[in-house]
């Protein structure tokens, strides 16, 4: 399963997303650089070590529910998604 995050930036800056658990812990980083204006496609293919040692990736999470959090320098984004298996 493929997974995909559409970003589109009005200006270059800083952006962080990262995954949280329902029990507000950080799950993992996918994100956290400087973006360039314009559209960008991520997949969690693309980011092998998203979630560090142990986790080997986006299938590894246990099914549940998660908060997608995007950051920038001037505003925050959260989205609520569901992992079933």
């Amino acid at each position: 399963m493929t997974n995909i995050v559409h970003l589109t930036s009005a200006e270059t800056g800083q952006v962080s997303i990262s995954i949280y658990n329902v029990n507000g812990q950080k799950v993992g980083t996918l994100l956290d650089e400087v973006v360039s204006d314009g559209m960008h496609t991520y997949t969690f293919s693309d980011l092998p070590d998203a979630f560090g040692e142990g986790y080997g990736g986006y299938q590894e999470l246990e099914s549940g529910v998660y908060l997608f959090v995007m950051e920038t320098e001037d505003r925050i984004k959260s989205k609520k998604f569901t992992i079933i298996k």
